[in-house]
């Protein structure tokens, strides 16, 4: 056997001599083997890397180099040399030579296309010759001139509590870059204050607004944010703008304006409407009312009309007194004080008093006199409050 100790093998005839013993008692003879060492191509070149991706200015001057390819095959003498060729790609504008080094044909500056590739080919000397393939991606890189400006340097706008996840502000945003240099990449919240009103807000891009959710008046009135754009340029950085915005948060409460006082006549009907208590809604949020206290009273909780659902006597009680709650959506509680007073009539039986001397009109509490022997013609008044009608003449004989 022969092993090869010098760290390439030679493609010319070796001599080696082999001694040969054949056992004991046998003579030592000696024979001469030519041994050549052939160079096979076993492995094809590999590109350093396979693929690549590189960004180059949109303002890169045409011969400029843009990369360069390295390889590396296993293979010795003839069959581990190799060279590179371009095989397909954008010809027109990138260029690959036999060493590997890609560079720009033509100015890209007017062009609308910013992704170039070009595919080459690493391959031996063998016959035939064994090859690989390497690629390289070109994104041409716009300059960032310009940052993205908002419509407006500040915006107020309210907003009422507890409104959850509504747009509170859309957002007007331009950049006079073109390409992706001139799109919107960010859309931040860099600071809000006081720091309750953190956690609060959110933004999106696509549109670009600015998102509102859950927040208590009572807890935070007001809320001043900066909101920062930025756009997607690359070179020499991404630029930005940023706008403040200031937030009123509306009390949504809904709330009594005082007390109420409502009258009924005594003896009335059962179940008539004797007043309404009015919420103070300004933004029409959904209120339930309700009576608390009695149930002599009944109410409509969306309109609060309040009936009496008795017929009430003056000599009995001539005054009640309970309250109404209001209920917002949120669980929010206000109440009121209601009076009821019963106004009293004259249900008291007719007196004639027989001393009056000329015929008049008299109420039915003022006495009425008559004078013997006489025709007295009078008018009777019944109480406004319970019945409308004509004045009645009553013709009065001789006691």
């Amino acid at each position: 056997r022969y092993f090869n100790s010098e760290p390439e093998p030679v493609p010319y005839p070796r001599y080696v001599d082999f001694l040969v013993n054949p056992g004991d008692g046998v003579p030592l003879f000696t024979s001469t083997t030519n041994i050549t060492i052939i160079n096979i191509n076993a492995n094809a070149p590999v590109c350093i890397p396979p693929s690549s991706s590189i960004g180059v200015l949109v303002t890169t001057a045409p011969d400029t180099t843009l990369f360069t390819f390295s390889g590396f095959d296993p293979d010795i003498g003839l069959y581990g040399q190799f060279q590179f060729t371009a095989s397909w790609g954008a010809l027109a504008f990138l260029q690959m030579n036999s060493n590997g080094r890609v560079t720009l044909v033509q100015s890209v500056s007017s062009q609308t296309l910013k992704v170039y590739g070009i595919v080459g080919q690493i391959c031996d000397s063998g016959t035939p010759a064994l090859c690989s393939n390497c690629s390289l991606t070109v994104n041409i890189t716009d300059i960032n001139y310009y940052p993205p400006v908002f419509d407006r340097s500040s915006y107020a706008v309210s907003v009422q509590e507890r409104s959850s996840l509504i747009t509170l502000v859309s957002f007007n945003i331009t950049d006079a870059d073109t390409g992706s240099t001139g799109q919107l990449k960010e859309l931040n919240i860099l600071s809000a204050s006081p720091l309750d009103c953190q956690g609060h807000f959110s933004t999106t891009l696509t549109p670009t607004s600015l998102l509102v959710s859950n927040l208590n008046f009572l807890l935070i009135p007001y809320c001043w944010l900066t909101v920062q754009a930025v756009d997607k340029g690359v070179y020499p950085s991404p630029l930005n703008s940023t706008a403040q915005v200031n937030v009123t948060i509306l009390d949504t409460r809904v709330y009594f304006n005082g007390n109420f006082t409502f009258n009924v006549i005594e003896n009335n009907m059962p179940n008539i409407v004797i007043g309404t208590v009015r919420v103070i809604n300004p933004y029409n949020i959904t209120v339930i009312q309700s009576i608390l206290g009695t149930t002599l009273f009944s109410i409509i909780s969306q309109t609060g009309e309040i009936s009496i659902l008795f017929m009430t006597d003056y000599d009995l009680m001539a005054t009640f007194n309970f309250q109404v709650s209001a209920s917002d959506m949120f669980g929010r509680l206000v109440r009121t004080n209601v009076i009821v007073q019963v106004v009293s009539i004259n249900d008291d039986p007719l007196v004639l008093d027989l001393n009056a001397t000329d015929p008049t009109s008299y109420d039915a509490l003022t006495p009425v006199t008559f004078v013997e022997n006489s025709n007295t013609f009078i008018t009777l008044k019944t109480n406004p409050f319970i019945y409308e009608v004509d004045p009645i003449p009553l013709m009065v004989n001789k006691i």
